[in-house]
């Protein structure tokens, strides 16, 4: 019995200091806390301020927490109606306005301007895709005035020159008539057989075939 009042009385002070020390524990915790509160009430009361300054500015809801978010605008309209266009050649247009300069004028009757732009043509750019339409140009000019041996000519120069062209069978057709008007029927025959060996899938074969049989093409 006497033991354990002696043990009471000895707990108790204990007891009593543990409880105060927690006491001044949760009092310094408060008083913290209380400090923050005030501190993050002055803090929204500034940043309220600064936001109906600057409407881009806002406070994140938690309460805890204080951020500025800057405000997104919408990006400029890109322009659609650019127009794109390719790299221009300065060698290029010089040689399409050669070539145009004496097409447009055999096509308006100045012929006497556009044979002499077509033949220069054609043998200042023989590699030109144009070339062979070039000589046939200027021969058919040549044909139309009058000019048959000299359209024969160039028409005999688009055969060399150019068998593989899309004026190549046409360029037969039209040697052929040129022979007959010079009375060298024998050779027309001759060329315009040699054009449907040729090129038998041809126009300008039908076209000789018809001749063949005396009829126009």
């Amino acid at each position: 019995m006497t033991a354990n009042v002696l043990w009471i009385a000895f707990a108790l002070p204990a007891c009593s200091t543990h409880d105060r020390m927690q006491d001044e524990k949760i009092t310094k915790l408060q008083q913290a806390v209380a400090m923050l509160q005030t501190d993050n009430t002055q803090l929204r009361r500034q940043l309220d301020e600064l936001g109906s300054e600057n409407p881009s500015l806002r406070t994140v809801e938690d309460p805890t927490m204080v951020s500025y978010r800057p405000k997104l605008s919408a990006p400029p309209p890109m322009a659609t109606n650019i127009a794109v266009r390719e790299p221009v050649d300065p060698q290029a247009a010089v040689i399409e306005r050669a070539f145009r300069g004496g097409i447009n004028a055999v096509r308006t009757g100045n012929s006497e301007a556009g044979i002499p732009e077509l033949l220069k043509f054609a043998e200042q750019y023989p590699g030109d895709r144009r070339a062979a339409e070039a000589l046939f140009s200027a021969a058919t000019a040549r044909l139309v005035r009058g000019e048959v041996e000299g359209a024969a000519a160039l028409f005999q120069r688009v055969v060399a020159r150019y068998p593989s062209s899309d004026w190549g069978p046409n360029a037969m057709l039209r040697l052929g008539e040129c022979q007959m008007r010079l009375k060298k029927s024998a050779d027309a025959n001759a060329n315009w057989k040699q054009l449907i060996e040729r090129y038998p899938a041809s126009e300008a074969a039908g076209a000789a075939r018809g001749l063949l049989k005396g009829k126009s093409p």
